[in-house]
């Protein structure tokens, strides 16, 4: 694996126990790998990547179950001498989580996103990770309101 990105492999057209969407500043062009099973996405080690995820499993009445999880996160190692690094399924390396949540926060999440999208903006995944904590809690308290993500930005973008 590629040691000067961060890789995410999304797997298409196989059964396995998740999906996964991301959202970052590609590098170049995604590619298909492992027969076509996967497309492989490159993103800069120093910017922010935005991870959904849906996962499958059985409970114990074997039963199917999903759950959804997103991931605000970071290849850099913002807090050195900390244990705070962790392993996601589809990575290549182990990554620093600025933020994450499930269920119906991850809707206000994709909302937000979604916003910040619109403006055609590759500098939103290169903002500082103050402005990703704030905007974690546009989704998780502010319900994903557009209006607050796009004050928030502006406020960031005037900055730079």
């Amino acid at each position: 694996m590629d040691k000067y990105h961060l890789c995410v492999e999304i797997p298409y057209g196989i059964e396995i126990a998740y999906t996964l969407h991301t959202d970052g500043l590609l590098t170049e062009k995604p590619q298909e790998i492992d027969s076509g099973n996967y497309y492989l996405f490159k993103y800069p080690l120093s910017s922010v990547v935005i991870l959904f995820y849906n996962f499958k499993f059985s409970d114990k009445e074997s039963k199917l179950k999903k759950t959804r999880k997103a991931y605000i996160v970071t290849a850099q190692n913002i807090l050195p001498g900390t244990s705070n690094r962790v392993a996601l399924p589809g990575l290549n390396m182990t990554v620093t989580v600025l933020f994450s949540c499930k269920g119906r926060t991850v809707d206000y999440l994709k909302h937000v996103m979604n916003t910040l999208r619109k403006l055609n903006d590759n500098f939103i995944y290169r903002m500082p990770y103050l402005f990703w904590y704030k905007m974690a809690a546009v989704a998780k308290y502010g319900k994903g309101n557009e209006f607050d993500t796009l004050r928030l930005y502006k406020k960031y973008k005037e900055n730079k």
